[in-house]
């Protein structure tokens, strides 16, 4: 018994320490593309510091080469559990499909030239975050359905919000409006998740709605660190439910 118990605790540090890192990747794209515009060219080129987009670019690399390692650490452990817990499959499916999702999309996202890459990229580096956090939970649990569509909510929201980015990049406003419209109900879900758990959850789905209502009035400063945070608030959102999906099992 004392083999697949230490197999489970280091099963949930990797999880933690994936969750961390996914969330350094998803903070450093995020950085990345926010700080790109297109020319008149359709020539991608970066308005950051080149001392900051040098750093971004070396942390995201080294980010998320670390992540594919726990990946694999991850998938060693839990074959090392006989049989792997239930709730812990759904996990490791989540950040293996991430993961390869990421792998195969990685050649085509220089350049921000596929909008629909630009949108993979997003939502799945928050869904590989969520997938790890729901893995660093070490109790055998069972998944709270509220809490799923929630994390859905969440990642509909991060889909749509980089779409908006994408298109706007072109000059184009199309999911800009949807975007802006499923704020609303995405803060409505976690706040009646929070108020049947009693969770303080809905203070963060509160201020990155706000800060995204904030940055949509007509003459405010949309610059990069208000955009910045307001993507980042949504994985720290879609992240916190993802480690509250569990619950003690009944069974």
């Amino acid at each position: 018994m004392a083999a697949p118990v230490k197999d489970g605790a280091l099963l949930a540090a990797v999880g933690r320490w994936g969750a961390a890192l996914a969330f350094v990747v998803v903070a450093a794209s995020a950085l990345l593309r926010l700080g790109t515009s297109l020319d008149a060219g359709g020539n991608a080129a970066s308005t950051l510091a080149p001392a900051l987009e040098s750093s971004a670019r070396i942390v995201h690399r080294a980010a998320a080469s670390a992540v594919g390692l726990l990946v694999i650490a991850a998938l060693a452990l839990a074959l090392r559990q006989r049989p792997v817990p239930c709730r812990r499959r759904a996990a490791l499916a989540a950040i293996v499909v991430c993961t390869l999702g990421l792998a195969a999309i990685g050649r085509y996202t220089p350049g921000y030239r596929f909008a629909g890459v630009t949108v993979a990229n997003a939502v799945l580096g928050v869904a590989l975050a969520c997938g790890f956090a729901s893995l660093a939970v070490e109790r055998q649990t069972a998944i709270r359905p509220a809490y799923v569509i929630g994390i859905l909510a969440v990642l509909a929201q991060v889909g749509l919000g980089s779409a908006a980015s994408a298109e706007a990049m072109h000059g184009r406003l199309a999911f800009e409006p949807l975007h802006v419209a499923l704020g609303p109900v995405v803060a409505a879900v976690v706040a009646w998740i929070a108020v049947r758990d009693r969770g303080w959850i809905a203070v963060l789905a509160v201020l990155q709605m706000a800060l995204g209502m904030a940055l949509m009035v007509p003459g405010a400063a949309r610059g990069l660190p208000g955009e910045w945070l307001h993507a980042m608030l949504a994985c720290a959102l879609a992240v916190v439910l993802a480690v509250r999906v569990p619950v003690p099992s009944k069974v």
